[in-house]
Formats: C-alpha cells, sequence, structure tokens
C-alpha cells in the first residue's frame, strides 16, 4: 500500500490514544507499585508487562517490558508503510540507532555496566535488541566494532571508525557529532518528505546549539569547523560559531528564542528538547496526510517509556506524590 499516510495515520492516531500518558493521572496516582503495574497489565502495554508482574520481579523486569513494548509499536509502524513513505519512515526510525550507539559509547566511557546501559536504549532502529545488548555488553570500548549485527545499520561505518578515536582519546563530544553528521547527511539526502526534512533540519539546529554551547563550556573556541552539522534552518557556521566562542548568536533565532534566558547547559537542553516536542506535537496535528503524524507520536511513544520508567521508580521506592508530579512535568508534561 505505498504511501497510504490516510491508512497509516489512521492506525497510528488509534495506538496514540491508547498511549499510558494519555491517562498520566490515573498512573501518578496509583496507591502502591502493584497498583501502578495493575494499570499497565491493562493498558497498551499490557501485552509486554507479564515479567514486570511475577513474584520477585522489580524494575529491570519493567525496563525490559518497556523495551519490548517499544520495539514492537516499531515494527508495527514500519509495516504499514511501502514505497517512499516507507523509505521515509525508515529514515526516522534510524535516528534510533543515532540514540542508542550514543548512549552504549556513554556508557562505556562512563564505566557504566549494562545493566544500566539497556534500560535507556529505545530499540526501534535497524539494530535488533539482542544486538544493543550485546553492545551493552560488550567488556571494552574497543571490542564495539566487532559486534555480530552492527552491519544492519547504515551508521555502522562512522560508529566503527568515531569508537576506534574514541578508545584513543576518550573525546566523545567529537565522537557524538561525528555519529550526528553521518546520520543527518544521509537522511536529508534520502528524504522525499518535506514535512520530514523539516522536521530534520530543526533538529539539527537543536545539535548545532548544544554542541557549541559544550564547546563553549570546555573552552574550546578554536578550530570549530569539524563540529558544525549542515542541514539546519537557523544555526549556520557563523551562528555556531558565535555561540561556541561566547560573542552572540542568540539574537534572530526564532524557535530557539528562549535560549537566552538558559543559565546553563542543563536548561538549554530542556529548552532544546521542548522545542523539538511541541514542533512534533504540531505535525501530529496539522499534516494529516504525511508523516507529521508518525513524528508526533514517536515522540509521544519516546515520553511514555521515560515518564513510566519515572512513575515506576517512584512508585517502587514510595516516592512522596508532590515530588514525583514535580519530576514529572520536568519531563514535558
Amino acid at each position: 500500500m505505498p504511501d497510504n499516510y490516510a491508512y497509516i495515520n489512521a492506525r497510528v492516531r488509534a495506538m496514540h490514544s491508547k498511549l499510558i500518558t494519555e491517562k498520566l493521572e490515573e498512573t501518578i496516582q496509583a496507591s502502591s507499585y502493584g497498583e501502578f503495574l495493575r494499570i499497565l497489565s491493562e493498558s497498551n502495554l499490557g501485552a509486554d508487562i507479564g515479567e514486570a508482574t511475577a513474584a520477585g520481579a522489580g524494575l529491570p523486569q519493567l525496563d525490559a517490558a518497556l523495551s519490548r513494548n517499544f520495539f514492537s509499536t516499531a515494527q508495527k509502524v514500519v509495516g504499514m508503510a511501502d514505497g517512499s513513505s516507507g523509505r521515509d519512515i525508515a529514515l526516522l526510525f534510524a535516528r534510533y540507532d543515532l540514540l542508542n550507539l550514543k548512549a552504549v559509547a556513554r556508557g562505556k566511557i562512563g564505566g557504566r555496566s549494562a545493566a544500566d546501559v539497556i534500560p535507556s536504549l529505545l530499540p526501534a532502529g535497524s539494530l535488533k535488541p539482542s544486538v544493543l545488548e550485546a553492545l551493552a555488553n560488550a567488556p571494552e570500548l574497543g571490542n564495539l566494532g566487532g559486534v555480530a549485527g552492527l552491519a544492519a545499520t547504515p551508521l555502522a561505518s562512522a560508529f566503527r571508525k568515531g569508537v576506534a578515536q574514541l578508545a584513543t582519546d576518550g573525546d566523545l563530544l567529537t565522537f557524538e557529532v561525528a555519529l550526528d553528521q553521518a546520520y543527518y547527511s544521509t537522511a536529508l539526502s534520502e528524504a522525499s518528505s518535506s514535512v520530514l526534512k523539516d522536521y530534520l533540519r530543526r533538529e539539527v539546529d537543536g545539535a548545532n546549539i548544544l554542541t557549541a554551547l559544550k564547546l563553549k563550556a570546555q573552552g574550546r573556541t578554536e578550530n570549530l569547523e569539524p563540529y558544525f552539522i549542515a542541514g539546519g534552518r537557523e544555526v549556520d557556521k557563523t551562528r555556531f560559531g558565535q555561540l561556541a566562542s561566547g560573542n552572540g548568536g542568540l539574537e534572530g533565532l526564532r524557535a530557539f528564542s528562549g535560549l537566552s534566558d538558559a543559565s546553563d547547559l542543563s536548561s538549554a537542553e530542556t529548552l532544546v528538547r521542548g522545542v523539538l516536542l511541541s514542533n512534533a506535537k504540531r505535525l501530529y496535528a496539522s499534516d494529516a496526510l504525511g508523516i507529521g503524524v508518525v513524528i508526533g507520536f514517536l515522540k509521544d511513544k519516546e515520553r511514555e517509556v521515560a515518564v513510566t520508567r519515572l512513575i515506576g521508580r517512584a512508585k517502587y521506592y514510595n516516592v512522596p506524590l508532590e515530588t514525583l508530579r514535580k519530576e514529572v512535568g520536568g519531563n514535558g508534561n
């Protein structure tokens, strides 16, 4: 059924209506971790939540259930499309390879265990959950490039090259920018949807802004060009250089105008994340016959995983209700 977004979007909207975040208050109000799991078992997560409700199960089983659900959801969406819509949706899902490969490398650099890294992964791109688990379980950073199944992602070459360099110099920012450049270069050149291209350009702007601010914080104000990601809408090389050197760059920004109020890198990251989420929500509502509905759904599905994990941990450790509300609010509620 090539390029039939009317069909695809009708099904995606039905999936969206069943997100647990659509009845967020009920999960927040759950009186216990067991009650929280009962609510999940009656939601769109129910088919995957079984192991998390077994005797002796805990947060690792909840995390595994959420990962399984995200993967199965991705498989459903990819399976709906063909033709140019199928190619565009595949490019959109390849973004999860980018996020997951970054998360694995960060974990290795930070000395985190596989048990700590795996819950942060969102299996939805070309890399199967088993490959992501193998990456997380690799004993050393230098072993990542040889993990079987890595070739499934178009980012494999950039990842192998980047990991080899990362193992030598430990420069995580350079590694992450190289992966960003590989993904966005491919996605922007191959996407057929103007809506998808515009969305990706906004993501490129956000990535460039945060990279520039990180360079500024690290005092790395020379030879900035290798860190610039081409393809954005508002952040060109000149503005990127201004931001990284602390010589302006905020003036004239439209989508990210609130950055002038950001007091530190953390608040800047929160603002960029909020802008991208708002943009995705707008596309979900406005692009009825295009990929915008899928973009918006995926952002909300990501939030479902993040918020469900947050609430699950709060219920497991008996976090006070008002504290939980603030934490949920900080995650884009």
